[in-house]
């Protein structure tokens, strides 16, 4: 699982040959999925620190997607959203079903990741579609990381708001193709280890969590095996290692990191990456 290089997800292929004559239609969906890092935890081997990570909880806001042709034509209206998503259940999840639409190239796809008021349950509970919607929250992880006799916990709760735009499929150019005659999917592949990057930017990133766990007390608050968004802001990035999370200019805190990576997590049909923008 690569960086994002503050890029996403995306889906593509070769192009359908058509006849004026006769359009043919396919069913086309819109799924979700968080891997095996999200559903089954980050191994140790998987740090460069050995860490192994575990979430108990990744919830992600799904505010809005647009599956568009050349022209600007949607392939169909995305209903049901925004919806609320705990990628740590088993998956792919449904996010919405188009039905038929023409079999082509879609050379637009995109989706919005951003706190909604009006948001319902998709595969999360009502009860965490609520700490969704009250606390005005795009995403939310939590979960554990154990080193060792070492370990921390997390709870992270982030308000970004993203729209993940120009989304390719890895190395097929942008957008989809709807093939006649298959089930299509769109999947919006959520990377949770992207939480663990030491650099913004570079493609040679790698997971660390060392920073992470002597983050806690950080902000004068007693250690207590639980790190907060809190005390990762009160650590200066300048006072960790210089080969160690580089920033491009975008973070000055290891709290600043946090969120820059919050909005990086979405991928399309695996790896296919994405540009990032306000929606």
């Amino acid at each position: 699982m690569r960086p994002s290089r503050f890029i996403a997800t995306a889906i593509g292929s070769a192009s359908l040959a058509s006849s004026t004559a006769c359009v043919s239609s396919a069913p086309l969906s819109v799924t979700t999925w968080g891997e095996a890092f999200i559903e089954e935890g980050m191994p140790a081997d998987a740090f460069e620190d050995a860490w192994a990570v575990t979430f108990s909880k990744f919830l992600v806001v799904v505010s809005a997607v647009e599956i568009k042709d050349a022209a600007g034509t949607p392939a169909a209206a995305v209903d049901g959203l925004p919806a609320v998503f705990d990628l740590v259940q088993p998956g792919p999840v449904v996010v919405a079903e188009l039905g038929e639409v023409t079999a082509q190239r879609y050379d637009d796809v995109s989706a919005v990741v951003a706190p909604a008021v009006d948001a319902v349950a998709g595969s999360a509970s009502d009860a965490d579609t609520a700490v969704m919607v009250d606390g005005g929250f795009s995403v939310l992880v939590e979960g554990n990381g154990v080193k060792g006799e070492d370990t921390f916990s997390f709870s992270w709760a982030f308000s970004t708001a993203t729209r993940y735009g120009d989304c390719e499929t890895d190395g097929e150019g942008n957008g989809i193709v709807v093939r006649a005659g298959e089930d299509n999917s769109a999947e919006l592949t959520m990377h949770g280890d992207h939480f663990f990057y030491d650099d913004l930017a570079a493609a040679d990133a790698v997971l660390r969590a060392d920073a992470i766990f002597s983050a806690d007390g950080a902000d004068g608050s007693a250690a207590d095996g639980d790190v907060t968004l809190d005390e990762l802001d009160a650590v200066d990035l300048t006072t960790l290692p210089t080969d160690q999370y580089g920033n491009a200019g975008a973070a000055e805190s290891l709290g600043d990191f946090a969120v820059a990576l919050s909005r990086t997590v979405l991928h399309l049909n695996g790896e296919g990456e994405c540009s990032l923008s306000q929606p």
